[in-house]
């Protein structure tokens, strides 16, 4: 729905700010974990009315999603800015030395701050212009993708995304992770500016909550010691360190989808075992949002509902 720049009175905002998990193309509207969300703190009826604002940009980084703040969604004037973090993929889209696409990166200052490196290597007018036009175009761009995975894994080398398990960091991913922390502080201090509070959601991948999708991680690089909760642990840590609160959700999706299967449902809370979240994955995430505001104290006046 379109918003007003200007918030209406008797109404709290929330800006939802994360790359294509948040957007979530696969997904009808009303059933996105940022529509859901905003459906249950508007459940306890009152005066107070809550707005949720889906910031989400396809392959964004966490610098991408600073940029996206600053200069968009801190003109709704949301109280709470929740950068989605989605562990698939996040940590290495930070790094321009570890990934290189048409998103911004950033790179630290002599002081330790980030700033601006590039903005990746844009697709050309005529590619673009096939993303929007030829079903053809972006089959065959994924089908690319898949063989190059496929080509990675029979040399035992993981797709940058997925380094974050990587529990023996080398130069680059330790600046990765040095990278994501800065700008993560300095979005911090961003909200802090305008009054907002930032929050971290930490959105996990398939091969963190299903058994044989870890599995088959593993049997793509034995070489490597890759560590399931490692990426969880350490976003939490950084996060404590800034002072930010945090919202970790690998443990409840995988008891999620244990209870699925107890009770004779489809566990899967993701498409097809592995990519985006399904319908029931953005319920999951949704009631996981909604508990993790009240438990912070977002507000005092959103209890859970049942």
């Amino acid at each position: 729905p379109d918003r007003s720049y200007e918030l209406p009175a008797h109404t709290r905002r929330i800006a939802v700010i994360g790359d294509s998990m948040t957007v979530a193309v696969a997904t009808d509207e009303e059933r996105t974990f940022v529509r859901l969300l905003e459906d249950r703190l508007n459940q306890r009826g009152g005066e107070t009315r809550w707005e949720v604002l889906n910031f989400g940009g396809s392959s964004a980084s966490t610098g991408q999603e600073l940029v996206v703040y600053r200069e968009v969604a801190a003109r709704y004037r949301p109280q709470t800015v929740v950068c989605a973090f989605y562990v698939g993929n996040d940590l290495a889209d930070n790094s321009a030395r570890l990934t290189r696409a048409a998103r911004l990166y950033f790179d630290l200052d002599a002081e330790g701050r980030p700033r601006l490196a590039s903005r990746g290597p844009g697709a050309s007018p005529v590619a673009d212009w096939l993303d929007q036009h030829s079903r053809f175009y972006v089959w065959q761009k994924i089908r690319v993708a898949a063989l190059r995975a496929r080509g990675r894994a029979g040399r035992g080398v993981l797709d940058p995304g997925y380094r974050a398990f990587e529990a023996d960091a080398n130069a680059d991913l330790a600046h990765a992770w040095l990278i994501t922390e800065k700008l993560l502080v300095a979005f911090r201090d961003e909200a802090r500016a305008r009054g907002a509070v930032l929050v971290l959601a930490i959105i996990p991948c398939a091969e963190q909550v299903a058994d044989d999708v870890w599995q088959e991680l593993l049997d793509r690089a034995p070489q490597l010691a890759l560590d399931r909760e490692l990426p969880e642990r350490r976003l939490t840590a950084l996060a404590e360190r800034a002072g930010i609160p945090v919202i970790p959700m690998a443990a409840a999706f995988r008891r999620a989808t244990r209870d699925a299967a107890a009770q004779g449902r489809d566990p899967d809370l993701f498409l097809n075992h592995r990519h985006h979240l399904n319908d029931e994955g953005h319920r999951v995430a949704a009631d996981l949002l909604w508990r993790g505001l009240v438990r912070l104290g977002i507000d005092a006046d959103a209890r859970p509902v049942r």
